[in-house]
Order: C-alpha cells, then sequence, then structure tokens
C-alpha cells in the first residue's frame, strides 16, 4: 500500500465556540493506491481480527482500516537478531496479517521495541533493528508502506536516520512512529520536520493527555495544516473516569484524525476471573458497560447490534448461547475468554460507524449536540474544556 494524497477538506471549524463542549474537528481524505477514506476514522486492529477467529463468527469486521502493532518484548527482541527460527514465525505471523487485509484501503505493520527493551540497546542496535524489520518484514513480503518503530534517539541523530530512509514513490511509502512521552521540544521538532517533506500520516504512541499536555498541544497546532493525519496508535480502551470509549474521547477531545486500540497479548492465565473487567462498548451511549447491566437494559437488544442477515441463523443461535450462560465465566477460564473476545468483536462492528457518521456531523456542525447525548460529555479532557 501506498500513500498516494492526504487533503484537509477546505471546511471551517465546525465547533461552536460558545459551547461548553467545544474543540476543533476536521475531516482529511487519504488517498492510497487501492482506494480513498475519510477520518475521523476507527482503524481495527489484528488482535480484534483474532477476537472474530476465536470466538468463531462468520460475520465480518470491517477491513478498510487495519492495522497490526506487536510490542516486542526482551527475548523476541534477542531471538529477532540471533534466531532464525523466531524471525521465520515473525515472517509467518506477518503474512498471515497481509493475507487477511490485502483488500484494505489503508493497512499498516509495526514492529515496536517494548519500552524496557528500548532503553537497553545502543543505537547501533537500534538502527539495526529497524532496518532488517523493514527488510525482511515488510519489503520482502510485498509491503509498500514501510513503516519504522519509534527507537528514542537524540534529535540530530533522529533526524538523521529519517531523512537517510523516507521514501515517497511510485513504489514506496515511509512512516516514522513517534512517543508522545517525548521529549516536548524533541517531540515538535521532529513532526515538523516530517510534515515538512509532504504530505504524510504519522502514527503515534498514544499517552493519555494529563502526562503529555505539550505534546497534545502540539498536535493541536497542526489543526489547519493540509497535508498530515496524525495516527493515535495503542489507545488504551476505556477512558477511567467517566467509563467511555477512550476510542472516541481521544478521537473527538484530541483532535486525532485517525485511532486504534492497545493491542495486549490477551487476558493473561493468572487473571482472576472478574466478570465486572468484561465491558461492552455501547453505540448509542459510547461507554463501556458490564454484561449483566446491558442484558437488563430495557432500551438495549444486544443481539439487534450485531445486524446479522436475516439468513445468518447460526450466528445468531451461537451468539445466544454464549450470552444466555455467561455465568460460567465466573469460574470457567476458557468461558472467560469466549467473553473477552465477544466484547471486541461487538465494539469492532459498532464502533467504526459511529465514525463514519461523525464526518456528517462535523459537516452540518453538529458535534457538539452528538456529545451531550452520549457519555463523551464526562469525559474529562471535553469536560474541562471550558
Amino acid at each position: 500500500m501506498i500513500i498516494e494524497d492526504i487533503k484537509r477538506r477546505s471546511v471551517d471549524d465546525q465547533s461552536d465556540p460558545t459551547s461548553p463542549y467545544y474543540f476543533k474537528t476536521r475531516i482529511i481524505d487519504i488517498t492510497t493506491d487501492r482506494g480513498r477514506f475519510s477520518t475521523p476514522g476507527r482503524v481495527v486492529t489484528r488482535t480484534e481480527l483474532v477476537a472474530r477467529s476465536e470466538f468463531g463468527m462468520s460475520r465480518a469486521l470491517p477491513k478498510d482500516l487495519n492495522i497490526d502493532f506487536r510490542i516486542l518484548i526482551d527475548d523476541q527482541m534477542k531471538d529477532f537478531t540471533n534466531d532464525n527460527k523466531s524471525v521465520k514465525t515473525l515472517i509467518q505471523k506477518t503474512k498471515q496479517f497481509n493475507d487477511i487485509t490485502r483488500k484494505s484501503i489503508f493497512s499498516m505493520s509495526v514492529f515496536q521495541p517494548a519500552e524496557n527493551v528500548l532503553t537497553s540497546m545502543t543505537t547501533e542496535t537500534k538502527i539495526k533493528f529497524a532496518d532488517l524489520q523493514a527488510d525482511f518484514l515488510q519489503k520482502r513480503l510485498g509491503t509498500n508502506l514501510i513503516t519504522y518503530p519509534y527507537l528514542g534517539l537524540p534529535y540530530s541523530e533522529y533526524v538523521d536516520f529519517i531523512n537517510a530512509r523516507y521514501q515517497r514513490n511510485e513504489n514506496f511509502s515511509t512512516v516514522f512512529v513517534l512517543d508522545m512521552n517525548m521529549e516536548p521540544t524533541t517531540f515538535s521538532k521532529i513532526i515538523e520536520h516530517l510534515v515538512k517533506k509532504g504530505p504524510t500520516i504519522i502514527p503515534l504512541i498514544y499517552r493519555d493527555w494529563q502526562d503529555t499536555p505539550l505534546q497534545h498541544n502540539v498536535i493541536s497546532s497542526y489543526f489547519n495544516h493540509n497535508q498530515v493525519a496524525f495516527f493515535a496508535c495503542q489507545v488504551p480502551r476505556e477512558e477511567p473516569g467517566s467509563h467511555t470509549s477512550n476510542l472516541h474521547s481521544v478521537a473527538f477531545g484530541g483532535g486525532f484524525d485517525l485511532v486504534s486500540l492497545e493491542q495486549r497479548r490477551g487476558f493473561g492465565k493468572n487473571t482472576k476471573l472478574d466478570l465486572t473487567k468484561i465491558r461492552f462498548f455501547s453505540p448509542k451511549t459510547l461507554s463501556l458497560d458490564i454484561l449483566e447491566n446491558v442484558i437488563s437494559d430495557p432500551d438495549r437488544n444486544l443481539y439487534s447490534e450485531f445486524n446479522f442477515a436475516p439468513h445468518n441463523f447460526n450466528d445468531f443461535v451461537y451468539l445466544r448461547k454464549i450470552i444466555d450462560g455467561y455465568v460460567g465465566a465466573r469460574v470457567h477460564p476458557q468461558k472467560y475468554q469466549i467473553l473477552y473476545y465477544l466484547t471486541r468483536l461487538h465494539e469492532a462492528l459498532t464502533s467504526p460507524p459511529i465514525f463514519e457518521m461523525s464526518q456528517d456531523l462535523i459537516i452540518k456542525k453538529e458535534i457538539s449536540q452528538f456529545i451531550t447525548q452520549t457519555s463523551l460529555k464526562n469525559v474529562p479532557l471535553i469536560r474541562n474544556r471550558h
């Protein structure tokens, strides 16, 4: 996939400055060699695709926008540079993701050393890894959108690294992942350097606005720029203060054009089977709630939210069986895991249409009204703006 063009639509700031929920919103049109899509947009992760597969539902997830953001831990990093078998395993998993998303308009893979691993690596080791993953996990697998992970280099070295690898031609597009935990001045200068190179998507490892206010301000300062899209990756699922979908609060309150959920390695074998941690997304309120409350809510019909085709009887029966027997997940790890997959599958089906609808709301200048009808009005990032 090659990024061909990025354009901000020539629309005015669509929010009312007198509204208590005032913030800037925009629409970006992104063209790749596979088609065109618009933002705000929700990018489906590999773990959501896995959830659909593991749950065993035939209903397909949206495949226009996809990402595989792999965090590589210490042993994986050591094996990557020393063990052919481990590299082969990563190649196979990456090929599988590429096959699943081969018809996507936008698809990218990121191979990111874990934060504690990155701090222990030398500059030479970081650059060696970045080049190896670009070659063996991307270029040689036919990937035309080449991603480079965040490396934590000093500013001058980072600029040299970017300049030596930046491409935008008929064969390749390159994107460089940054971390919002970067020192603010360095963060601002590197983003400026990338923006000056032409139309680009900048993937960012997302950090909460309370921890990185200056970095969030840098993102906001590019609102009127016509040829850059900011992609918030690894966004935690829930905004803790309001139990609201964090993807929606980050997109509507943080000014990001694209968002994707944090990819984790599962709920863990030793995790307590606590059903209060199994939360379902509400496409109406954008909140997250436990299954017991969802089932007892007279205003919700969880089955209809899946929007099954009339002939899709098997998926409906299977879903009803899982929900009717959900209490077994309190003591049975496999049933707990199935419910976990179901929450991710349900959200991946019901959340993207909200983002598509938001584009129309931006044009109609109705975002503020929309917020007042959802739990977004309780999100501190949005609520405390006035």
